[in-house]
């Protein structure tokens, strides 16, 4: 799972992305607001599509992971 924060106008936004090492499966999205509430929503929602159980994250602990509680990280 990682995370680009490109900037325009001002407006920060929080691409997410993931993929499955064995299935080749790899949700992404985006958003522009609260990172943490996004990064729990995206989590939630990809690991729910994911064609098998998740039993590891991995993650580079990027600037996405500055705040307490993230659970990309």
């Amino acid at each position: 799972m990682d995370t680009v924060i490109p900037v325009r106008d001002g407006v920060r936004r929080y691409l997410f992305a993931c993929l499955d090492v064995r299935s080749r499966f790899g949700p992404g999205g985006g958003h522009a607001g609260d990172v943490l509430r996004w990064a729990r929503d995206f989590a939630d929602l990809a690991f729910n599509r994911f064609p098998g159980p998740v039993d590891r994250v991995l993650s580079d602990s990027g600037s996405e992971c500055e705040a307490r509680g993230s659970p990309t990280c």
